[in-house]
């Protein structure tokens, strides 16, 4: 990885540390940027950093996430709204206080070389640009971590929890930052907007063609993890299914879809689902497995996928919805290289 040292260097040299990307070292570019150090100079430069920590261009992600993730309902639960008693407040929030300082210090943990850089982290506020082969991890972590009000060792009303929501971008390192936190923002708004009980994530991918995905979930579902599933997908894709049967179940249903993005015959789209993950299956079969264990290990992995896959189908807010989901892991696993 290129370290913050190695940054420094070129910034020292007054170039862009965007000059690490091979595409930008033309002299098109340096007169359009009226970058006055010779392109020749720049590249050995560059080669040279690159050849110490033993890195290549294609090492290099064009793509990075930006998170903003807060608590739900904080007004509701710093006015002592959720609390049976409340007369205990002003203890209840020396305690979130505590909390959320204990919160801060784990994040910056959480988020740390290479995984990523915290802007700040404060009471349930954090903000941070994350590296994309660690989003997913981070995500989880941070949802995980955030402070469970309802432990703090007061009385809560109907069983009221503490919950947190994000909104996430996924942004090529040429788009604004400007445009790149507006996205963000407003992700993390229709988090919120999922259903009264919030405790989501909103994820856009804005590809630098211009081309926008954009996906809203729950954290989880009955119990079952979103992130977790959607690791799983990259899992799958990575080494045992080709994407083909992405493009394909969309391709065959978008056109059926309703105006709000719906499709109602839940049996035959779960079973063409499943025909077309088995289609995409790459397994080969080891030396000295004999057919028939070889066929119930693939049924194996098939099945599960499937079966994964049916929890965010039945619970995406629409097919659309679902549909983006599997674009954005394909899109992640791919390292954001389509």
């Amino acid at each position: 990885k290129i370290s913050e040292e190695d940054l420094n260097k070129f910034k020292s040299k007054h170039l862009d540390p965007q000059l690490f990307f091979e595409e930008n070292l033309t002299e098109v570019y340096f007169r359009k940027f009226k970058i006055e150090i010779a392109l020749e100079e720049v590249i050995n430069f560059r080669k040279e950093i690159l050849d110490e920590k033993n890195l290549k261009s294609e090492n290099f992600i064009k793509y990075y996430a930006l998170i903003i993730l807060d608590g739900d309902n904080m007004g509701r639960w710093l006015s002592g709204e959720f609390l049976k008693d409340k007369t205990q407040l002003l203890d209840f929030h020396s305690k979130l206080s505590e909390k959320f300082n204990e919160y801060a210090h784990k994040t910056k943990t959480t988020i740390k070389e290479p995984k990523g850089k915290l802007v700040y982290a404060g009471g349930d506020d954090i903000m941070a640009f994350v590296n994309l082969n660690h989003l997913l991890p981070v995500m989880r972590d941070l949802r995980a971590e955030f402070p469970k009000f309802e432990e703090l060792g007061f009385a809560i009303k109907d069983n009221h929890k503490s919950t947190a929501s994000a909104g996430v971008v996924i942004a090529h390192y040429k788009t604004p930052l400007s445009v790149v936190l507006r996205w963000a923002r407003n992700m993390g708004k229709e988090a919120k907007t999922i259903d009264s009980q919030k405790d989501a994530f909103a994820m856009a991918v804005l590809r630098h063609s211009g081309e926008i995905s954009r996906i809203v979930f729950k954290w989880q579902y009955n119990s079952i993890s979103t992130i977790g599933i959607m690791n799983e997908l990259i899992d799958a894709l990575h080494s045992d299914f080709s994407n083909t049967f992405i493009k394909n179940v969309s391709n065959e249903f978008s056109w059926m879809m309703d105006k709000n993005g719906k499709y109602d015959d839940r049996v035959i789209f779960l079973t063409e689902l499943r025909r077309l993950i088995k289609r995409s299956c790459m397994i080969e079969k080891k030396q000295g497995e004999n057919k028939q264990d070889f066929e119930n290990r693939k049924k194996k992995m098939i099945d599960a996928l499937t079966g994964k896959l049916k929890i965010l189908y039945e619970n995406s807010i629409t097919l659309e919805n679902f549909f983006s989901l599997l674009d954005v892991a394909d899109f992640i696993e791919r390292g954001g290289t389509k």
